[in-house]
């Protein structure tokens, strides 16, 4: 006679649920875990702790949680878009061609970035 072990049931996997996303522009939000910083500023999280090590970003421990400080995020974001605006390349004349000066200096003012 050969025993058959009745099959055991498994439960079903409960889905986990994901915390909604941290808008950065709401006035009463004053710190944002990092990985919702890195959501924000669409970086890696690598990344956002090489700023925070570099003192780009501000950031503290509550326990055993870290902090960033959205102000810190909203800083960094304005020195990127100053740091990014150009001035405009001036119209020339029909007829008229750059130096090449002046293309090199095009070229290195479009090169430096942000963070």
């Amino acid at each position: 006679m050969v025993v058959v072990k009745a099959a055991r049931r498994r439960r079903p996997r409960q889905r986990q649920r994901r915390k909604p996303a941290v808008d950065i522009h709401d006035p009463t939000v004053l710190a944002v875990s990092p990985a919702a910083a890195a959501k924000a500023l669409d970086l890696g999280i690598s990344r956002l702790y090489e700023l925070i090590e570099v003192g780009e970003l501000k950031s503290y421990r509550i326990g055993g949680a870290r902090r960033i400080d959205v102000a810190s995020i909203k800083a960094l974001l304005a020195t990127c878009a100053a740091a990014n605006a150009r001035p405009r390349r001036q119209k020339l004349e029909p007829g008229k061609r750059r130096s090449a000066k002046q293309n090199g200096a095009d070229r290195r003012i479009a090169k430096h970035g942000c963070a």
